[in-house]
């Protein structure tokens, strides 16, 4: 079993933690407003990391932070 660490940032608050088995992800909310917008870190079955921003008045954003590990 190959472990690969998540770096965040000291003191960073979570929020929630989710888990949709159907897609194989875990998302962990580092920034939620009580309207349920915010951002998470998407965390991939495959290893792939994406920080995920939702907003009322823009589309979602979503930023690459790391790339599939091949697991699976």
């Amino acid at each position: 079993m190959e472990i690969s660490p998540i770096g965040l940032p000291p003191r960073t608050r979570l929020y929630r933690l989710e888990r949709a088995v159907t897609v194989g992800v875990w998302r962990l909310w580092i920034s939620q407003s009580p309207d349920g917008y915010g951002t998470y870190l998407a965390l991939y079955d495959t290893g792939k990391i994406e920080r995920v921003t939702l907003r009322n008045d823009v589309p979602e954003e979503r930023d690459i932070i790391k790339g599939d590990d091949g697991f699976r």
